[in-house]
């Protein structure tokens, strides 16, 4: 790496879209996948749309 960077000819919210939504993946153990979706399907929770719902049903139980 260099000392410093010359950044005078930068473009300040070159790639930034108020719009954008992003996703986060969750990756969990292959039990834990099986329970949460078993979870959810038992309460009517679509876990792809409403992944946090889903794990929030554990707080129940």
């Amino acid at each position: 790496m260099k000392a410093e960077y010359d950044s005078s000819k930068g473009e300040c919210g070159k790639f930034y879209h108020p719009d954008e939504v992003f996703s986060f993946p969750i990756y969990l153990e292959p039990d834990v996948n099986d329970f949460i979706n078993q979870l959810a399907n038992e309460n009517g929770v679509e876990v792809r749309e409403h992944p946090i719902s889903a794990i929030c049903l554990l707080k129940d139980r």
